[in-house]
């Protein structure tokens, strides 16, 4: 289907022979020798990456833009002091024919969790500064009307608070609710292959002194524009969240992989026994298969492979998970794209 009708569906691939040095030379490892302008953000990993522009915005959030000489552009939209994991481009022969991957993560400032009341103030400020994951989206660049209808399937702005507050006890904390958002997005050089994934991390239960219990709502999309005779098509699409250690990543959604026929709505979700709260990501998934990418104690998130089509058909892929992050841990993940094609 066409981006009238939009549809949703790590990096690990590695350079072999001769085609290493090609590929490197080809996707310009080095920096350009430009100076880079001072970002909100900063950079655990490069990868031949320099910081290339950054956008601020009236709720307290930066777009910052990465770029390498080859033209491969990340981008990370959510609040100032993220740290952004940006990998390498892989290529990869095969069959005549070269295959690319390239992926980018990004960590959010972590809450001081020791003292009473964080959980409650993180989630007054993220409403009072008028934050929604849908805009994070569109400001990571991800097309109006596909943001609208991948994260808001209900018509709704996902980050309603006063729609969404359940409270689990008298003057306990807002579960149900919206601790943190935020996007990151990856690029290719000629700028015909994308992906974009959001994350809202939600509170569940807050046992007091640090001791909470979170959900992770996640969701990617990914499609090229290449209308060439031989175009460039992505093939696969993950997202996941990786969280500090100390975390333990309790339930997780869906469980298993999926062989998928035709375009089809899936609904990723968790009941927590414990508060009666659900948690869901919903999506449109298409062939051919979707499933768990990462499973560990701190990691998971899920994949889609399959072939576009055509150009501008979106490809999706979502999940839900559980994480419990005791008082010693930071409440804080990094979130991944990562795209093949």
């Amino acid at each position: 289907m066409k981006k009238s009708s939009i549809r949703w569906h790590r990096l690990g691939v590695s350079v072999g022979g001769s085609l290493a040095i090609g590929a490197m030379t080809l996707l310009g490892a080095s920096a350009p020798a430009v100076a880079a302008p001072r970002l909100s953000d900063s950079l655990s990993n490069a990868n031949g990456f320099v910081g290339v522009s950054e956008v601020a915005y009236s709720d307290g959030t930066v777009t910052d833009t990465f770029r390498n000489a080859a033209g491969a552009q990340v981008n990370v939209t959510g609040p100032r002091g993220m740290v952004v994991d940006i990998g390498p481009v892989v290529a990869q022969g095969s069959s005549g024919k070269v295959f690319y991957s390239q992926s980018v993560g990004a960590r959010p400032p972590a809450l001081d969790k020791s003292t009473p009341g964080a959980a409650d103030r993180a989630i007054a400020a993220y409403e009072a500064a008028g934050r929604s994951v849908m805009n994070d989206a569109i400001h990571n660049g991800m097309d109006a009307a596909a943001a609208k209808q991948m994260l808001a399937p209900s018509g709704s702005v996902l980050n309603a608070a006063a729609a969404e507050v359940r409270l689990s006890a008298p003057n306990a904390t807002a579960g149900g609710t919206i601790i943190m958002s935020w996007c990151t997005s990856a690029k290719s050089s000629d700028g015909k292959v994308n992906g974009h994934a959001c994350d809202v991390q939600k509170m569940d239960q807050d046992n007091g002194g640090g001791d909470w219990y979170v959900m992770d709502e996640q969701t990617a999309s990914g499609w090229s524009t290449d209308t060439n005779w031989f175009p460039e098509r992505l093939t696969q699409l993950a997202q996941w969240v990786a969280y500090p250690g100390g975390n333990t990543i309790v339930n997780w959604k869906p469980s298993g992989t999926q062989t998928i026929g035709n375009c089809t709505s899936v609904t990723s979700g968790i009941n927590d026994p414990k508060t009666g709260l659900t948690f869901t990501a919903t999506s449109t998934i298409c062939p051919n298969t979707f499933g768990p990418y990462t499973i560990t104690g701190t990691q998971f998130g899920t994949t889609w492979k399959g072939q576009e089509p055509s150009a501008n058909y979106y490809e999706g892929s979502e999940a839900v998970d559980e994480v419990h992050s005791p008082p010693s841990a930071s409440d804080s993940p990094y979130l991944y794209v990562h795209i093949w094609w």
